[in-house]
């Protein structure tokens, strides 16, 4: 169109016609402008496509297109033209060969264009469009033939109604015939189709996260042709790796807006497309670093509408092709279904976990209810009562009775380990065992606190430390009774005053040791013993802080200003104390305690 409007405007003017090279100059400036944007699209594409492999791509063709091009441009066709020579014309025309070169490599190499579904779609369509296109001239022609010279051939309908039957008796037979050749042409496609469902039904299958892992991490890489794939789950406040290549790191923090940005795109994602997240945080600009040295292309998030399970990193194909958007949407898939498998398979191991947990908690507060006295007994004279209530199944709070210093004495120490659940009970059942045995051969006060607090403090190293450190503080009360004598012997290691109530019904706190700090705490203790005096109809109450700080609904404390006033209309007996105090613990708790 360019050459004939050149040729009619020279005529209509009646200018000559310029020409290089045999062509009018018309032409080649044409084919200028079209070349400089060419090379202007070529170089926006190696720099913007949002493929790493693909801008590689677009890069490469745009040097060979250039360097290929202008030297034949300049040494073949302007010096010819204007320097009236060809010396230079096979230098112009060699680097020609730079242009099929560069976009044969970029093809084969980075994947550019995407060749393979260019030439499969044309072929697909050129093959299908031949074979209905005859099967349909056969129909028209045999319909023809059959209804010629009839009334109905002369009918205006006829063509309407002809229309319609080679639709409904062919359009089957075009459905037919596209399924072998879909097959033919996309039989590699097909195959990985087919296979990534059959993996998707075996995740779906599995219940245990080991074969889940090697489906994931072994077989993928083998179906898309990865160098690796690594899964990390989520630990915590951390992604932990389960399988993988010893290059990436054990471990990857938890980062809450990368976690959003893959909701947000799908769940899978280039590692290249978090450039902007990278802008926004300095932990996402440090994972993305990393993992690209580490040769990771894709990021999948493992989730659920209900949880998330991890992460899931894929490397680059073994070839270096880029992925194909088909093989991104069936990864998407599998990843969904993994994500619902991966949930289930936790949620049976937490269940299973917590079956075995909950089957301990059981035989510990069974061993730890019988460290527990069945029946108090007193001195001549004094009238006991005890109970222990645990926050949990199994708790840390005990009392019991040792031996006295003198004939007639009874001792009662109570006791509330700084651990709860199982780490609690076994300080506890220490602690227990550590002060009975220590009363025995030493049941002066002071001297079976100072050798208590040893050996508790020394269960707080060597290889006992990490079954104790949870709960390596036992707060402590002592209380020695007399036969005969209105003296109460005590000291504090931790727990709060007990209350006294006068027989005139007065309460007041008692004196609080100048050295309390629960055993265990310091290797050094240095408790002291302070007696104070009673009276007939006097009563005291011990108690450790879970009385105190037992809540409301509303989050308020039972504190002790009520524990003193509920002590006030107490009854006289200690056991209808303890009773009536827990009642008044219960109400104001409503129930939970």
């Amino acid at each position: 169109l360019v050459y004939l409007g050149t040729v009619l405007w020279a005529r209509r003017t009646g200018n000559s016609l310029a020409l290089i090279s045999g062509a009018p100059m018309t032409n080649w400036w044409v084919m200028g402008g079209y070349m400089l944007l060419g090379l202007g699209a070529l170089g926006l594409s190696a720099r913007y496509l949002p493929d790493k492999l693909q801008r590689r791509g677009a890069g490469l063709v745009f040097l060979g297109t250039l360097f290929g091009v202008v030297p034949f441009i300049v040494l073949a066709v302007a010096f010819p033209s204007f320097l009236k020579t060809e010396r230079f014309l096979f230098y112009g025309v060699v680097p020609l060969i730079l242009v099929p070169i560069t976009f044969a490599y970029a093809i084969i190499r980075f994947g550019f264009l995407d060749i393979q579904v260019i030439l499969r779609k044309s072929l697909l369509y050129t093959v299908t469009t031949a074979m209905v296109t005859a099967v349909y001239a056969l129909g028209i022609a045999s319909f023809q033939l059959l209804f010629r010279g009839t009334r109905i051939a002369d009918s205006p309908y006829f063509p309407v109604i002809f229309a319609l039957a080679i639709v409904l008796l062919f359009e089957p037979l075009r459905q037919r015939l596209q399924g072998p050749v879909d097959r033919f042409f996309f039989a590699e496609r097909l195959r990985l189709q087919r296979a990534m469902v059959e993996m998707g039904e075996a995740i779906t299958r599995e219940v245990e996260i080991g074969p889940l892992v090697a489906q994931l991490v072994e077989r993928l890489p083998e179906l898309l042709g990865l160098r690796f794939s690594a899964l990390y789950l989520l630990s915590e406040d951390r992604l932990v790796r389960q399988a993988g290549p010893e290059v990436l790191p054990e471990e990857l923090p938890v980062i809450g807006i990368l976690h959003d940005q893959l909701k947000r795109q799908g769940s899978l994602v280039r590692l290249e497309e978090l450039a902007p997240l990278r802008l926004l945080s300095s932990d996402v600009e440090d994972l993305s670093s990393n993992l690209t040295k580490a040769g990771v292309e894709l990021v999948g998030l493992v989730a659920t509408t209900r949880r998330a399970v991890g992460l899931i990193l894929l490397s680059g194909k073994a070839g270096q092709t880029a992925f194909e958007k088909e093989e991104l949407q069936l990864l998407r898939g599998l990843l969904n279904q993994a994500s619902i498998a991966l949930e289930t398979s936790i949620l049976l191991d937490e269940r299973t976990r917590q079956a075995e947990l909950e089957r301990e908690l059981k035989i510990a507060a069974s061993i730890q209810s019988s460290l527990l006295p069945e029946k108090m007994t007193a001195a001549d004279g004094w009238l006991l009562a005890a109970v222990c209530r645990p926050a949990q199944e199994v708790g840390g709070d005990f009392f019991t009775e040792l031996p006295g210093r003198l004939d007639g004495e009874h001792v009662v120490v109570y006791g509330d380990v700084s651990g709860k659940s199982i780490s609690g009970a076994l300080m506890m059942m220490a602690a227990h065992e550590v002060l009975n045995s220590v009363a025995l051969a030493n049941p002066e006060p002071e001297e079976l606190l100072r050798l208590a607090n040893e050996r508790l403090y020394s269960l707080r190293g060597g290889r006992n430390r990490a079954e104790f450190q949870a709960g390596s503080f036992v707060a402590l009360g002592y209380l020695g009774f007399r036969a005969g004598e209105g003296v109460l012997s005590y000291t504090l290691a931790g727990q709060p005053p007990p209350m006294l109530r006068r027989a005139s019904g007065v309460v007041e706190c008692l004196e609080m040791p100048e050295h309390r700090v629960p055993l265990g705490a310091l290797r050094i203790g240095g408790h002291r013993i302070l007696e104070v005096g009673f009276g007939a109809g006097d009563l005291v109450v011990a108690y450790s802080d879970g009385v105190v700080e037992a809540q409301s609904p509303e989050g308020e404390f039972f504190g002790e200003d009520r524990l003193a006033e509920g002590l006030k209309s107490a009854p006289a007996d200690p056991q209808d104390v303890v009773n009536y105090l827990l009642e008044e613990i219960e109400v104001f708790t409503c129930g939970q305690t």
